[in-house]
């Protein structure tokens, strides 16, 4: 049964602190400007500011998000995204969220192996206990470390780039893109903020 794409508009959770605008760091070492995704997202806009996301980490590694590049992304511009989703969400999105989710997931003996990986998209809402899908939740009672989305190319065709932004022949596979990223030592480990437990208990009924 094919799932359908989740749409929601931009929301805030009543129940976790968010940040505003402020002195953000927008560095990049490729000439990248990160104020477009830093106002989406101020601004709680989660489906484009994941579009953007896209679009900008393809941009930084001239259209190439397979693991060999993601494991060379540039540090400092992994880090700008990363710290602008982990603020604007109150520490519930963002790669270093992703990352602290992914090591929870390790086993000690092979950390990681397809087990660890099949865990990881279970916990962070990219898996069923069957199989992989590309459907995304945009709001904060999404699972931690939900967003940013870098394994799928659903947002290809959107933003006026549809050329540069076209998937390439061969996306790779995503075991080896999550890895590649999450088991960098220049990143960060975030735990998520929790969801208030009347938002938890919601979710659960739904």
């Amino acid at each position: 049964m094919k799932r359908k794409q989740v749409s929601l508009a931009p929301t805030a959770h009543p129940n976790i602190a968010t940040s505003a605008a402020g002195d953000d760091d927008l560095a990049s070492t490729e000439g990248v400007d990160y104020t477009p995704l830093r106002d989406l997202l101020q601004s709680h806009n989660w489906r484009e500011a994941d579009r953007e996301t896209l679009a900008l980490m393809r941009r930084v590694a001239n259209g190439d998000l397979e693991p060999n590049a993601l494991s060379r992304f540039p540090p400092v511009d992994l880090r700008t995204i990363d710290q602008l989703w982990v603020k604007y969400s109150g520490g519930r999105f963002g790669f270093s969220v992703q990352k602290y989710i992914f090591r929870a997931c390790e086993s000690t003996a092979t950390p990681f192996d397809s087990q660890t990986h099949q865990r990881f998209g279970e916990r962070v809402g990219w898996r069923d206990s069957s199989s992989w899908h590309n459907a995304r939740t945009y709001t904060l009672e999404a699972p931690a470390g939900h967003l940013p989305n870098y394994t799928s190319f659903e947002f290809a065709e959107h933003d006026g780039e549809a050329t540069a932004r076209q998937p390439p022949a061969k996306e790779g596979n995503n075991l080896y893109k999550v890895t590649a990223l999450l088991s960098r030592e220049d990143l960060p480990s975030t735990k998520p903020t929790e969801l208030p437990r009347a938002s938890a208990k919601r979710k659960h009924k739904r």
